[in-house]
């Protein structure tokens, strides 16, 4: 079946919005656009999509937009659109690893090293935590967690997150495994939204 385009609602920080086309136009830009925002089909709240955060800052009076999905779902319902010439900011939502491949002896320990940022109109950071072969390190064990929360039982004991809530996400692993062969991922919490790097680093045995 097909949707018609004025069949969904946009929200925006919760609120909902006048909005109904399926694509969410903001023309003229300004900094009080900023914020998070979803849709969801009319009338059925409980489709709403992941969030979108968008952060805008005036530089040198010209606009400046960057936004990201909150959660790096690949089967959102609605995306938000990006004019093709905005570019990223400084204080972007980041996570940078020096290496992205890593190779190691069996029995070994291995250090990860790992930074990250983000704008600081998201708050303060919560959690941290790290995920072994999961894109987004959503509903799954981690390697390594903050608050020691879901650890598989594969790393129980052997990973260490050596990084911090200052934007260091180095990572520790002691005793490696034939089984540790694959790709970690960093993911964090702030009070306001959460986020998983892109890209991971790949550890070879």
């Amino acid at each position: 079946c097909s949707l018609n385009q004025s069949d969904f609602t946009w929200l925006k920080d919760k609120p909902f919005l006048p909005e109904t086309h399926f694509t969410l136009r903001l023309n003229p830009v300004s900094l009080s656009h900023s914020g998070n925002y979803s849709c969801a089909l009319k009338g059925h709240r409980e489709t709403v999509s992941v969030e979108f955060s968008l952060d805008l800052i005036i530089q040198n009076g010209n606009s400046e937009v960057w936004y990201h999905e909150q959660q790096g779902s690949t089967d959102s319902k609605c995306v938000l659109s990006k004019r093709k010439n905005t570019r990223v900011l400084g204080g972007q939502w980041a996570v940078s690893y020096p290496e992205t491949t890593v190779c190691a002896v069996r029995g070994s320990t291995v250090v990860i090293k790992c930074t990250y940022d983000y704008p600081e109109r998201n708050g303060q950071v919560e959690e941290t935590m790290w995920c072994f072969n999961h894109v987004s390190c959503v509903d799954t064990e981690y390697v390594c967690h903050s608050e020691n929360i879901n650890i598989a039982s594969q790393f129980k004991d052997r990973a260490q997150c050596l990084g911090d809530k200052q934007k260091n996400c180095t990572l520790k692993v002691n005793n490696i495994r034939d089984t540790d062969a694959g790709e970690y991922r960093f993911r964090f919490f702030t009070d306001k939204t959460r986020w998983t790097g892109h890209n991971g680093v790949t550890l070879t045995i």
